[in-house]
């Protein structure tokens, strides 16, 4: 019965280890990713100045490139970001920010 209670111990703690050593790798490896989204909607500024500067300020996000691309009523963005594997920093909140940046009447949103 010891012998049982020790090896169930000892695989107890070696799961731990090998569960910290995990999280620490996937907080460490840190791989940049290409991300686009469209957004299309009713009222947009006259530019994109005050959003290009907005998104090149966000946690993660590599400031270039990353572009913002207008379509008749629409925008189309790509950036990259470089986040862990466990999703940190997380992806900027784009569509609480549309507004006050002056893209108004959000009718679609397209994230890739």
């Amino acid at each position: 019965m010891r012998y049982r209670l020790r090896t169930l111990l000892i695989a107890i703690a070696v799961v731990g280890v090998l569960l910290a050593v995990g999280l620490r790798a996937a907080r460490s490896i840190k791989p940049s990713i290409i991300y686009e989204l469209r957004a299309e909607f009713a009222e947009m500024p006259s530019d994109d100045i005050a959003f290009e500067e907005w998104l090149r300020t966000q946690p993660g996000v590599i400031p270039r490139p990353s572009y913002v691309d207008r379509e008749a009523n629409a925008i189309r963005i790509t950036w990259i970001m470089s986040r862990d594997l466990t999703g940190h920093p997380p992806i900027p909140d784009f569509r609480n920010n549309f507004d006050r940046l002056g893209y108004k009447g959000l009718k679609r949103y397209d994230h890739q």
